[in-house]
């Protein structure tokens, strides 16, 4: 399995699940949320398409889940923005144009946050 793909799998489950965290605790954000979810989850589900079948299972970090906050997505977006750009700078082909589209959605997210 492409490891770089693992990896944007990985950090699309961590986004997602601190979002969740942060929705219930911020009513005020809840729809705004809601939409960078869906954003996360779309880039889960086309990240996962281009593993090929049979290949080893995921290995999904487990998230801290402390209190979290709209400044702590904020932040885990612009990181994992810089982490996806970093990747698609170090990719070919569709692999590279992909993690550079979800590396502009990832700071546009930051962006909407602040």
């Amino acid at each position: 399995m492409r490891r770089d793909l693992a990896d944007a799998v990985a950090q699309e489950v961590s986004l997602i699940a601190i979002i969740d965290a942060v929705t219930d605790a911020s009513p005020a954000n809840a729809a705004l949320l809601k939409q960078l979810r869906a954003d996360h989850a779309e880039h889960e589900r086309v990240l996962r398409s281009l593993i090929p079948a049979g290949s080893a299972p995921l290995r999904l970090p487990a998230v801290s889940m402390a209190p979290a906050t709209v400044s702590i997505v904020r932040s885990t977006e612009q990181r994992a923005s810089q982490v996806a750009a970093a990747t698609a700078g170090s990719s070919e082909g569709a692999t590279a144009v992909l993690l550079a589209c979800i590396a502009a959605c990832e700071a546009s997210h930051a962006e909407l946050l602040s």
